[in-house]
């Protein structure tokens, strides 16, 4: 797939996915109480809302629960956050009052650190368990709760006026107004937190995140953004630090776009584009193949469907690479190097440049050739010195011609 190819497909999913989000909600509401209490698992959660406009998705088969439940906590010292799955532990029921329930009684071991979960929609939210790593040794100050269950999302502003301890490894605090936040967005509790994270439409961004945030550019929204550990590793570009399953790490993959994306790949396997261009190789999204590509933006290594180049694939045979102009489809060509007639370097790596010409149409240039890959093979341009490896215009091997 050439950039522009995948550029507009990037496009048509962004706009799916707001077409498909368009329903969903993101609601500040008002909390019962929220108690953390240090352990050796992490600390010990206690969430409860009886707001009865809390965002609630709808219950259909399987019985598995919702598509996924996240529970984060942001305080100006450090952010937790853990991801439920479906299946093991959750049951659900339709009716007037839909519920989803969730009990893990080895928390935080099992299938997740949370331990249990009673959802009934217009009724009540309430979750407990273990945040790993969420320490409350030291005070914490204002904690905003932002719960995620499916494509749903609540947040609750627990302010200092709340909170009733603070101190010796307990938090405590109650009756959270729902006029505390505006909405749910991670910018708007940041602020409210008190920290800063960049000036909108400055790249640059040298504002802090709470806890272990890092402040980063959004380049497709123009604006800077905290992103958390505790963040799934796809939406953490350009840093890559979310969570992934346990036995993988986020990675850093390379697209060809302004801005790499984040995939979870097995841990210590490299993933696409890290050995560089031309070589490439790496770990792609499943389905994908790690190709090099270049273009009038440079060279690169993308994650492409498997399949020819110009059939929406990226794969060429060595040592041509698949190559993308404005307004035409990508096509197989060799690495441009060098200039005539002594040509010389501009390779990648230990590719090295040689004459090449087209046999036909008089048509004579410099091109990289992969090491030891020589004229006619099949494989590469090498050729004596003085001598240019010369390919028919209608293809097949190449002779080393004066």
């Amino acid at each position: 797939m050439g950039k522009a190819t995948f550029q507009a497909a990037l496009l048509a999913a962004l706009v799916a996915w707001s077409a498909a989000w368009a329903g969903a909600e993101s609601r500040p509401i008002s909390a019962d109480r929220f108690r953390l209490s240090e352990s050796a698992a992490g600390a010990r959660f206690l969430f409860a809302s009886s707001d009865p406009g809390f965002p609630f998705p709808p219950v259909g088969p399987p019985a598995d629960g919702p598509t996924g439940l996240r529970i984060e906590v942001f305080a100006a010292s450090q952010v937790g956050g853990i991801f439920v799955s479906p299946g093991e532990g959750w049951s659900e029921s339709g009716g007037l009052a839909p519920r989803y329930s969730y009990f893990n009684r080895r928390a935080p071991e099992g299938p997740s650190p949370l331990r249990r979960a009673k959802i009934r929609q217009g009724k009540h939210l309430r979750v407990r368990g273990f945040l790993p790593g969420f320490e409350v040794g030291s005070p914490l100050g204002p904690v905003v709760v932002r719960i995620e269950i499916g494509s749903e999302t609540s947040c609750a502003f627990f302010a200092a006026s709340t909170i009733q301890r603070d101190s010796g490894g307990v938090f405590r605090a109650v009756e959270a107004d729902a006029a505390g936040l505006a909405d749910c967005a991670t910018s708007t509790i940041v602020s409210v937190l008190g920290t800063f994270c960049g000036d909108p439409g400055d790249s640059s961004c040298g504002g802090t995140c709470p806890g272990d945030g890092v402040c980063t550019f959004d380049i497709f929204a123009g604006s800077c953004r905290c992103v958390f550990s505790s963040d799934p590793c796809g939406g953490t570009e350009p840093v890559c630090n979310g969570t992934c399953p346990e036995g993988e790490e986020c990675v850093a993959v390379a697209t060809g776009l302004p801005v790499n994306g984040c995939t979870c790949t097995p841990v210590g396997v490299t993933p696409c584009g890290a050995s560089g261009f031309p070589s490439c190789g790496g770990v792609c999204p499943e389905g994908n193949a790690c190709e090099p590509v270049t273009s009038v933006n440079g060279s690169y290594c993308g994650c492409f469907p498997p399949g020819p180049c110009g059939g929406f694939g990226g794969a060429c045979p060595s040592p041509l690479v698949c190559t993308q102009f404005p307004g035409s489809l990508p096509f197989c060509l060799p690495i441009i190097c060098g200039t005539l007639p002594s040509c010389g370097g501009g390779c990648p790596e230990d590719w090295s440049c040689h004459r090449l010409r087209i046999s036909g149409v008089s048509f004579e240039t410099c091109a990289c050739s992969p090491p030891g890959a020589a004229c006619g093979g099949g494989e590469g341009f090498e050729c004596p010195e003085g001598l240019a490896c010369t390919v028919p215009l209608a293809g097949g091997s190449g002779s080393c011609l004066p």
